[in-house]
C-alpha cells in the first residue's frame, strides 16, 4: 500500500485495525479509537471511512455478525493479518 495514495482518515483506520491483529474489535471501540487517533470527531464520517477502508483492505479482515433475534444485532471486525502502510 502506498501511503501517498490514501487520505489520513483511511491511514488512521488501518492503524487502529493493525493494533488489533489476531483479535476482534467491536464498532464502538473501533470508532472511539479512530476518533482518538484523528484527534477530533469530524461530522460523524466514521461509517464513510470504515466503508472505504474495508474496500481497500477487506481481505485482511472478517466481519462477524452476531444477532440475538428481537434483542440486538452486533457487528465486530476480526483482524486476521496486519496491513502494511
Amino acid at each position: 500500500m502506498n501511503k501517498q495514495n490514501y487520505d489520513i482518515p483511511v491511514l488512521q483506520m488501518i492503524r487502529v485495525l493493525n493494533d488489533h491483529v489476531g483479535s476482534t474489535i467491536d464498532m464502538p471501540t473501533l470508532r472511539d479509537e479512530w476518533y482518538f487517533k484523528m484527534s477530533e470527531t469530524p461530522d460523524n464520517n466514521f461509517i464513510y471511512w470504515l466503508d472505504l477502508t474495508m474496500e481497500l483492505i477487506g481481505t485482511n479482515c472478517e466481519l462477524v455478525y452476531i444477532r440475538q433475534r428481537g434483542w440486538y444485532t452486533e457487528v465486530e471486525i476480526k483482524v486476521c493479518k496486519i496491513t502494511e502502510l
